[in-house]
């Protein structure tokens, strides 16, 4: 398909995420939570990001928070405007 594939997991070499620049067409792979990526899950990936986490607790988000943190940059990143993302705003009625 042409996708580049992003392993979201810390792992040695992994990019900050919002410091990429994302191609439109990319797929997201989430670590788990308590044990992160198989083995098979790390060779399949293109490029690693990484959530930086702040505090002296665990270095995990839960899975469904990570996730809208990532595509919300990679949304905002894709659109063009990297200042706002979207212009709609409540007056738009959506």
């Amino acid at each position: 398909l042409g996708a580049t594939l992003y392993g979201v997991e810390i792992v040695e070499g992994a990019k900050r995420f919002d410091t990429v620049s994302f191609p439109a067409c990319a797929a997201f792979m989430m670590g788990n939570e308590g044990t992160g990526m198989s083995p098979a899950q790390l060779s399949a990936c293109d490029e690693f990001l990484y959530i930086p986490q702040y505090g002296g607790g665990t270095a995990s988000l839960n899975v469904a928070n990570a996730t809208a943190v990532v595509l919300h940059q990679w949304m905002v990143a894709t659109s063009g405007d990297t200042e706002h993302g979207s212009d709609m705003g409540p007056e738009d009625g959506k």
